[in-house]
């Protein structure tokens, strides 16, 4: 992130190498900041990625709809 003045295109890429291996878009450096607090705002698309990955991150199976109880028409599958 630090590096996108010098070369946005390289940073960008750099940002999607390291979550697409997992990287905690979370962690905090020592002064307690995030990188998504330290994009520069002029680059909205890895702000973009970062909160996006910072969601993804935190989820879990128990945030996912289970929608397989249901038919396409909203109706249970069980038939009583």
């Amino acid at each position: 992130v630090q590096y996108a003045n010098e070369d946005h295109e390289m940073a960008d890429a750099m940002v999607e190498l390291l979550l697409a291996g997992g990287a905690n878009p979370q962690i905090e450096n020592r002064n307690k900041l995030t990188p998504v607090m330290l994009v520069n705002p002029k680059y909205q698309d890895i702000k973009a990625k970062l909160e996006e990955a910072s969601v993804s991150y935190n989820m879990d199976d128990s945030d996912i709809a289970n929608d397989d109880e249901f038919d396409d028409d909203g109706s249970s599958s069980e038939e009583e």
